[in-house]
C-alpha cells in the first residue's frame, strides 16, 4: 500500500516485484503462466493426497458411534440399520469405517479423505471390493502398502480443500521457479545495475548497458540485447 510520500512501506519490494512481473510479462502471458502453475499445482495436490493414502501410518480406530454428519458423501449406507462409525487418521489422511449387521452377515465401507494441508479428495471401497469415487491401488504398489484393499486412491474432489491445496502448491512452485530470478533482478535494479548481467550502471548515463547491450530505460534495464544495435554507448 502506498504511503502519502509515494513510498510502498514495508511491503514495497513485494509490491514492486508484482507490478514489474505484470508489466514485463503481459496480461495474456501472465494468465497463461497462472493457468500452467494451477494445472501443475492440481497434479501435485493429487500426488500428495495419494502419497498420504498409500504410505501414511494410520492410528487405531476410534469409535464414533452413529453420527450422521460423518456419512456425508458416502454411498451405499442403509437407512434402516444402526451403523457404527470408526475413524482412523494419519498425516494427510482420514479413514472412516462404517459397519452394520444384518442377520447372518456383516457389511463394511471404508471411506477415505486425503490431502495436505486440507482434505482434497474422497473415495470409498466396501468389504466386497466395490469402489466409488476412487481407484484400486495398483498391483505393483500392493507390497509396499499396509492393507491395500482398504486404501483406495480417492478421485472425488472436495471443492474447498482441493481449491486451497491447488492454489498453495501452485504458489509454492511459482516461488521456487520464479522467485530467485525476480529477487536478483529487483536487487540489481535497486542498486543501479543492469538487471540482465549485473553491470554497474551508476555514474554516467547510459542508453545501453556497456556490458551486454541491454537497453537502459528510466525505470531500469530490460533484456533487449537482441536489438539490432549492440554497440556500447558511453
Amino acid at each position: 500500500m502506498l504511503r502519502e510520500d509515494g513510498q510502498t512501506g514495508d511491503y514495497g519490494p513485494i509490491v514492486i516485484m508484482f507490478i514489474s512481473l505484470i508489466r514485463n510479462t503481459g496480461v495474456k502471458r501472465l494468465a497463461f503462466a497462472i493457468l500452467i502453475f494451477l494445472l501443475i499445482g492440481s497434479i501435485l495436490n493429487i500426488a500428495v493426497a495419494w502419497g498420504c493414502v498409500l504410505w501414511s501410518p494410520l492410528s487405531s480406530p476410534g469409535v464414533l458411534a452413529d453420527y450422521p454428519e460423518y456419512r456425508a458423501g458416502v454411498s451405499g449406507l442403509p437407512d434402516d440399520h444402526a451403523i457404527m462409525t470408526a475413524r482412523s487418521s494419519g498425516f494427510g489422511i482420514a479413514r472412516f469405517t462404517f459397519t452394520w449387521h444384518v442377520p447372518a452377515e456383516s457389511h463394511a465401507i471404508w471411506h477415505i479423505r486425503a490431502g495436505w494441508p486440507c482434505e482434497a479428495l474422497a473415495g470409498q471401497i466396501d468389504v466386497e471390493g466395490e469402489i466409488a469415487g476412487a481407484l484400486v491401488t495398483p498391483r505393483w504398489l500392493e507390497g509396499m502398502v499396509d492393507k491395500p484393499e482398504r486404501r483406495p486412491l480417492p478421485i472425488t474432489p472436495l471443492a474447498g480443500g482441493f481449491a486451497i491445496n491447488t492454489g498453495l502448491w501452485a504458489l509454492l512452485l511459482a516461488l521456487l521457479i520464479l522467485g530467485p530470478g525476480r529477487v536478483k533482478r529487483f536487487n540489481r535494479k535497486r542498486s543501479d545495475r543492469c538487471i540482465a548481467c549485473g553491470y554497474d550502471l551508476s555514474g554516467a548515463a547510459h542508453a545501453r548497458c556497456p556490458e551486454c547491450g541491454g537497453l537502459v530505460h528510466a525505470d531500469g534495464v530490460t533484456v533487449s540485447s537482441k536489438s539490432p544495435d549492440h554497440s556500447p554507448v558511453e
